[in-house]
Parts: structure tokens; C-alpha cells; sequence
């Protein structure tokens, strides 16, 4: 109820700054003296997982709310199905897309959703 929606609306807010940490994470990565490329990649990895994070926003609160009512089969379905679905989709991204990395992070979203 009113718990679960505070806490989605703190972890939407919480995700603004996090954001924007994320999207300077190669000017972060080299100021710590990090390679050039691994701060690309990096970076790469980050932009394309910002959609994840503000899923996780949404869906952690829900994933606790459900075991507190000890609603648990639906998380198991769509956990095994998450599971079943990330090797393909990720395969069909990093290979038939050629999108490397990218196709890495955007498999990832698709599967947590």
C-alpha cells in the first residue's frame, strides 16, 4: 500500500543522482587513472543499463511487497522465465545485432523486467 509507494517514489528519487553519476562514469573511471578503453566500455555498459535501474526502482518494491503477502509463485515464474529468456536474448543481441557490450547491457533490462 502506502509504504510500498513511498518506497518506489524514494528509489525513482534516489535514481536521478545515481543517473548522472552513471552518465560521467568514464570522467570518474579516468581520474582514477583507469585505461581509456575500459573507461569507453565501461561507460558503454552503464548507458545502456540506465533503464534497468529505473526498473529495479519499480519492481524491488513489488518483489518485497509479494513475499510479505507470501505471494511467491508468480516471483518464481517469472524468475524461471527471466532465467530461460536471458541466454537467447542475449545471444541475439551480441551476436545477430553485433552490438558487443551494448547488447550485453540491454539483454540484462530485458530480462529484469
Amino acid at each position: 500500500g502506502l509504504v510500498m509507494q513511498r518506497t518506489v517514489l524514494l528509489l525513482l528519487l534516489v535514481s536521478i543522482p545515481i543517473s548522472f553519476l552513471w552518465l560521467n562514469m568514464k570522467r570518474i573511471l579516468l581520474l582514477c587513472r583507469q585505461e581509456r578503453d575500459i573507461a569507453e566500455v565501461a561507460q558503454s555498459y552503464i548507458f545502456f543499463s540506465l533503464p534497468d535501474l529505473i526498473a529495479q526502482s519499480l519492481l524491488h518494491p513489488m518483489r518485497i511487497y509479494l513475499r510479505t503477502q507470501s505471494i511467491t509463485l508468480p516471483l518464481t515464474y517469472c524468475a524461471a522465465l527471466s532465467i530461460f529468456l536471458h541466454i537467447p536474448i542475449n545471444y541475439f543481441f551480441v551476436v545477430h545485432l553485433n552490438l558487443g557490450i551494448k547488447g550485453v547491457a540491454l539483454s540484462g533490462v530485458l530480462t529484469n523486467f
